[in-house]
């Protein structure tokens, strides 16, 4: 799936997850990744139903929290999304995914001041430990800041940042994909 959804071959990533799926039908991780094809192709609705049944497995699971998070804020369901991230950061620990993702909410909530401390939060541990550029440029793509958002995502391209794969099909892009800068990044990646 993570090779296939990537390059928008939704199909044949939904037949891997049916195998998958048929194998290991407890898997938490499989379940997820069957919620995030749903995802990644704008089909929100159900995205939102697999990652209840994945939660419905294990309520504790940080992933599946992450994710709904992110398809609450799809959704427009920011307060929702908000709650699913606050967990996420709990059961992960505070990591800088889950943290990032937290201020994107934050900021397309209108609550400026929480999305600003949180990015200032994520730069200063960037200054410590590796912190993903891309994740820095979802917070100022919220918060409706492009231009270091596109800084940030070249620098990530610089470092050839793994989650950069997911440029074609993350949702948090829309508001960049026809800038010329952007456009460049998908082509250098052969995302196009």
């Amino acid at each position: 799936m993570n090779c296939l959804v990537p390059q928008g071959r939704f199909d044949a990533a939904q037949t891997e997850l049916e195998r998958a799926l048929a194998l290991d039908p407890l898997s938490l991780t499989v379940n997820t990744s069957a919620g995030l094809r749903h995802f990644y192709e704008r089909q929100t609705a159900s995205a939102a139903r697999a990652l209840r049944r994945t939660l419905e497995l294990n309520q504790d699971f940080g992933t599946a929290h992450y994710f709904l998070g992110h398809i609450h804020i799809a959704m427009g369901r920011y307060d929702e999304a908000i709650v699913a991230l606050e967990r996420a950061v709990t059961l992960q620990e505070g990591s800088a995914e889950t943290k990032a993702a937290l201020a994107t909410a934050h900021a397309l909530a209108y609550h400026r001041a929480e999305a600003e401390a949180l990015l200032a939060e994520l730069e200063r541990r960037a200054q410590e430990v590796y912190v993903s550029p891309a994740l820095l440029a979802q917070v100022h793509l919220a918060l409706g800041d492009p231009a270091p958002a596109l800084e940030r995502l070249e620098e990530a391209a610089a470092l050839r940042t793994a989650d950069l794969v997911w440029l074609r099909v993350h949702p948090i892009y829309d508001s960049v994909r026809g800038h010329p800068r952007f456009r460049a990044l998908l082509e250098m990646m052969h995302l196009l």
